[in-house]
């Protein structure tokens, strides 16, 4: 958990400096505000998904390649559905609660994954 301690606070203070190099440049005469604002809206998520204390893994793979069976072992059961088709060919979440449940988000092209 320290080393994971010192990697959050490291990232918060490269996004600290992140987000003062933005403020110095959206200040400045001439700099393009727009392209600007979305790089900052980008360090606040940054911050407030640090601010989480949540652990964001993002298994990617080819169909077959054994996705699942890797989720399913590093939560100890079986949670992530398999089969013997495209099963899981959608963006799949697995998140903590008091049952297992299954809620289904689709996003269009331009939403963010996390």
């Amino acid at each position: 958990m320290e080393r994971y301690d010192h990697i959050k606070n490291n990232m918060l203070d490269i996004n600290k400096e992140i987000r003062h190099t933005i403020q110095t440049a959206l200040s400045s005469d001439g700099m393009s505000a727009q392209s600007l604002e979305t790089w900052q809206s980008t360090t606040e998520r940054i911050q407030r998904q640090l601010a989480e204390e949540t652990i964001r893994i993002a298994v990617v793979g080819s169909i077959k390649s054994g996705k699942s069976t890797l989720t399913n072992f590093l939560f100890g059961g079986d949670y992530v559905k398999r089969g013997a088709g495209v099963v899981t060919s959608i963006i799949t979440k697995v998140r903590p609660g008091n049952g297992i449940k299954a809620k289904l988000e689709f996003k269009t092209w331009d939403e963010p994954l996390l």
